[in-house]
């Protein structure tokens, strides 16, 4: 690129920006007010967000201990014979929510997440068919 195409490009560059700042200028002065606004309004929701407890923090149900970790269970209804619901690879219990309540018109439901999904405490070995079996 020559240095003649170079310089005519900033040019080119300066003008549009010239330009845009003239645009927002001709703004009526109650939008550009109305854009402050939403901006602090933004910025302080922000602030207040990072004081709020987040629904993943509010989970139902209970952490029970199970060896050196804990698994989150989550039990409603009364009767027998008690369903277990088992989330798919990835799954958690929340995904059972509706059906849990359902089910617990007639029955005992207990809905848990297995080790490092969901709620339940964090696992640094792979999630496998006995691991899983042997924490239901």
């Amino acid at each position: 690129m020559g240095g003649s195409s170079t310089r005519s490009y900033a040019r080119e560059v300066k003008a549009s920006l010239a330009g845009a700042v003239k645009g927002l200028r001709k703004l009526p002065r109650w939008v550009l007010s109305l854009a402050w606004l939403v901006l602090a309004l933004c910025i302080m929701r922000m602030a207040v967000a990072d004081e709020e407890v987040s629904i993943l923090d509010r989970y139902p149900g209970r952490m029970i201990a199970l060896g050196d970790q804990r698994l989150h269970l989550y039990c409603i209804g009364q009767g027998g014979p008690t369903v277990v619901p088992e989330s798919g690879i990835g799954g958690f219990s929340l995904e059972w929510r509706a059906l849990q309540e359902q089910l617990a018109l007639h029955q005992r439901v207990r809905a848990y997440d297995r080790a490092g999904y969901g709620w339940s405490d964090f696992v640094d070995v792979p999630a496998d068919a006995a691991r899983s079996a042997e924490q239901l």
